[in-house]
């Protein structure tokens, strides 16, 4: 149809030898597409490979990174149960046309780099040899690359701390059930029977309470707030005041945009609006229907109003943060409407 919607065009121009000339130059052009796309998606793989090998420990390259680098690489450390995996599906629809590699999602439940990964994060993303625009993808604590000489920039997406609260417990009994990964199933001892009676009862994995380790446990609480503060002691220490203020810092400083699942139309709007070599068409894209937007889990305990009045509590910390956020993202919004 296109084809001929071109002739249409050129009707009195083309003639007998030359519509068939305008075919021949259509199927040029579809395969020279064709072949753009699969050296732009071997490019992703090539450097997804060398990705996990960091993971891995198995990088090639551990030599301290160069000074005063610069990057076209924006980091999502996206916060699982935060509306991640349709975020992704969006991402990867505006990546070939917008000209950015998406590249590190399905990695492992790794939440911090030892320093020698963090050295060759850097040497990858933010190498002079590495001209393509790239968003980096995974579940991981901030860092800030610029303490090693290359100011990548982040973006990411929180959501209300009890909310997302209920929603992981749920998803990783769902987990739990499909998995056959014994360093998960040897996890059952810590896991509670039901939400209202883990929180009320004081269940551990319902205490906000310890210090977070490298590796993401199942049934014991987590955080958002190392996601924006870092991977030090203090950020891993679950409730301490001063990381809260870290990480408002770090967020100021290296985040780009920090939206709000509940604010999920208004965040991609900024997004769109402070990113657009990366995320022209993000908007027009979300108002698509798209598998992950409205997703359903199986049968679950909803949670009491008593139970999450003392989350809500005992996730103060976690929502001095989210306010902050909230406040910020409004801020940008207006902003971005007035440009």
């Amino acid at each position: 149809i296109s084809i001929m919607v071109v002739i249409d065009q050129w009707d009195g121009w083309v003639d007998s030898n030359s519509e068939s000339e305008l075919y021949n130059a259509f199927e040029i052009t579809h395969i020279s597409k064709l072949t753009n796309k699969l050296r732009f998606e071997k490019k992703a793989a090539t450097l997804q490979k060398k990705l996990m090998d960091v993971y891995q420990n198995k990088q090639d390259d551990i030599s301290e990174p160069d000074k005063n680098l610069t990057t076209k690489t924006i980091i999502y450390n996206r916060i699982h149960k935060c509306g991640s995996a349709t975020l992704l599906d969006l991402l990867a629809g505006l990546s070939y046309e917008n000209d950015f590699l998406l590249v590190g999602e399905g990695m492992p439940l790794l939440r911090y780099f030892q320093p020698a990964q963090k050295h060759s994060i850097v040497n990858l993303l933010c190498a002079k040899k590495m001209t393509d625009k790239v968003i980096y993808t995974s579940h991981i604590f901030y860092t800030d690359y610029s303490k090693l000489g290359c100011d990548v920039k982040y973006f990411n997406v929180m959501r209300d701390p009890v909310d997302r609260f209920v929603s992981r417990y749920n998803f990783y009994r769902e987990t739990f059930k499909k998995s056959r990964d014994k360093s998960i199933l040897m996890q059952k001892k810590e896991m509670s029977q039901n939400i209202n009676e883990c929180v009320l009862n004081n269940h551990t994995e319902c205490l906000y309470e310890g210090v977070l380790t490298r590796y993401e446990q199942l049934f014991r609480l987590d955080s958002q707030i190392p996601f924006f503060c870092g991977d030090s002691d203090l950020c891993l220490s679950l409730g301490h005041a001063n990381a809260v203020e870290k990480a408002k810092e770090n967020i100021e400083k290296s985040f780009l945009v920090v939206g709000t699942l509940e604010e999920i139309d208004k965040s991609i709007m900024v997004m769109q609006s402070i990113m657009p070599e990366y995320m022209t068409g993000l908007v027009t894209l979300n108002q698509q229907p798209h598998p992950h937007k409205h997703s359903m889990h199986g049968k679950v305990i909803p949670i009491s109003s008593k139970a999450r009045e003392v989350m809500k509590a005992r996730l103060s910390r976690e929502y001095e943060l989210y306010e902050f956020v909230k406040d910020r993202l409004e801020r940008q919004f207006r902003e971005c409407k007035n440009m």
